[in-house]
């Protein structure tokens, strides 16, 4: 059964002091690509500041740490390194590239417990010396209503771990393999599948083993949710880069990049519409070099607020 209205409506971001290529994230990231831009940063804390005002104008509770760190271009996606549960757990994920390891010494932690209550830490850094990854809602797309975890398996995301997660988290893993137009895994499966209110978004042009696409689709219908496919254009386009929220006043936001708002189609935009309001930001340098998208952008909150007593 489909549980209701548990979209998160508190979000923390990560205002980078320097964005740049990662040449350490390049060879499994094929969205990433290298090219001059002057003042690049200056020109990507811009995009930053204009998504973080206009998520704010929506009536959504967002927190920004500013990033001190000179050696972590891949700051402002902060998705992949920490994630909050309803159940008051914190999970802290072990990443591939060792400069985004740096990512976890920011100030956010710390001030992410003076805000909010954290009952428990789940930490799988330590997998990191033996070479297995889970980069948080990169690798895992949490259906929280439905209580499902879809992974794609890649060299960032290990079917072991994601096992053991969901034993901890008490999800359902529901892993499968998916590849670009080469043949080439998607390094994180928030690029190809976004989990609504009431569909899932997918690309089976990208599953090549039939059953594995019969599966997905069969969890999908039974979860209660309508399968909404997109083709491998559309993922290029980061239409499978979306999350959705709901305000303070109640509301249900579809948040998105201009590149995916352009790259939908008219029936793809009505079916995320019902329900649900789309809040378009346009970050093309973000997408276009450093390889991720809005949702990337985006931790979820979903623990308590501290009260004036301590948790």
């Amino acid at each position: 059964m489909v549980r209701e209205n548990i979209q998160a409506g508190v979000l923390w971001m990560m205002r980078p002091c320097v964005f740049g290529f990662n040449p350490e994230t390049s060879a499994s990231n094929a969205f990433q690509h290298q090219f001059p831009v002057e003042d690049l940063t200056v020109k990507v804390q811009s995009e930053f500041d204009h998504v973080l005002q206009q998520l704010r104008a929506e009536g959504l509770e967002v927190h920004c740490t500013q990033s001190v760190d000179e050696r972590a271009p891949d700051a402002i996606f902060p998705n992949n390194w920490f994630s909050t549960h309803h159940d008051g757990s914190l999970v802290l994920y072990p990443m591939m590239a060792v400069n985004r390891r740096r990512e976890r010494e920011s100030s956010l932690l710390d001030e992410l417990r003076d805000r909010f209550c954290i009952d428990r830490i789940i930490d799988l850094r330590s997998h990191e010396l033996e070479g297995r990854f889970l980069e948080g809602t990169g690798s895992v797309v949490f259906d929280h209503e439905a209580a499902i975890a879809y992974a794609v398996l890649s060299p960032r995301t290990d079917r072991l771990l994601l096992e053991d997660l969901c034993h901890r988290l008490h999800y359902r893993p529901v892993h499968y393999h998916s590849t670009d137009a080469m043949g080439m895994p998607f390094y994180h499966t928030n690029v190809v599948m976004f989990a609504g209110s009431s569909f899932v978004v997918y690309c089976p042009e990208s599953i090549r083993l039939k059953a594995e696409l019969e599966m997905l689709e069969r969890i999908i219908l039974e979860s209660g949710k309508i399968p909404l496919a997109l083709s491998l254009q559309q993922v290029s386009d980061f239409c499978g880069n979306m999350l959705q929220v709901r305000n303070a006043a109640g509301d249900l936001l579809t948040i998105c990049s201009g590149t995916a708002w352009s790259s939908l189609l008219d029936s793809q935009k009505e079916l995320i519409s019902t329900g649900s309001r789309f809040v378009v930001v346009d970050i093309p340098l973000i997408e276009k070099i450093g390889g991720g998208g809005i949702r990337c952008m985006l931790a979820e909150v979903f623990l308590a607020h501290r009260p004036t007593a301590s948790c």
